[in-house]
């Protein structure tokens, strides 16, 4: 007797940095990370597809790279997730992403599931008179594609960077709203800082 299939990736519930307020439904596993200098590649530890009378396993690969080139597939990209990010900023266009990818100081990360972009993450690289310093922003996973540790991938990219570039530290915020942002960024070592942060806007 042929059991039906349980539809899976129906149970996530997730912010837009990609992570699981409770834990991976969609994926139905914990990621395993292995690191290189170029990409980041990840796959499921034990994938698994539910079924009523047993499990399947099956493989999900995910890549994480640091963009070299602007293409149309990059444009259309940024402009879907910045949509899902914020509602007040408007997607980067071409000529500004070259203008990211041109520069000394920025890292511009996306992270491909099954070849396609399917988050992003914004790595600022910055020497001041107390050392080289970075800073995370602009962190956005598609709503199609959260809870599957693509947060987690590209965070993980950045922190590897900023390490080859010898920065001291490395920050970031997130609102206390996005309680699953707050967990991972602890459990990645991150902690919170005892200071207040301003913002004057010139717009």
């Amino acid at each position: 007797m042929v059991s039906p299939r349980f539809n899976y990736s129906s149970f996530r519930c997730c912010d837009s940095a990609g992570l699981n307020l409770n834990r991976d439904h969609h994926c139905g596993t914990t990621a395993l990370r292995h690191h290189s200098t170029t990409t980041q590649e990840i796959r499921p530890l034990f994938p698994l597809v539910l079924y009523w009378g047993g499990f399947e396993q099956m493989s999900l690969p995910m890549k994480v790279e640091e963009v070299t080139e602007v293409t149309d597939e990059l444009v259309e990209a940024l402009e879907r997730l910045m949509g899902q990010l914020s509602r007040s900023a408007s997607a980067p266009t071409r000529e500004e992403l070259q203008q990211m990818v041109d520069a000394d100081g920025i890292r511009l990360l996306v992270a491909r599931k099954d070849e396609s972009v399917m988050g992003t993450l914004t790595l600022a690289l910055f020497r001041i008179p107390t050392g080289m310093r970075a800073w995370i922003e602009d962190v956005v996973v598609d709503e199609a594609a959260r809870g599957c540790g693509i947060g987690e991938a590209l965070n993980r990219k950045a922190l590897d960077l900023a390490k080859e570039h010898e920065a001291r530290t490395v920050d970031l915020t997130s609102r206390p709203s996005r309680e699953a942002a707050n967990r991972l960024y602890q459990r990645l070592g991150f902690k919170p800082r005892e200071t207040n942060v301003y913002r004057y806007r010139l717009e």
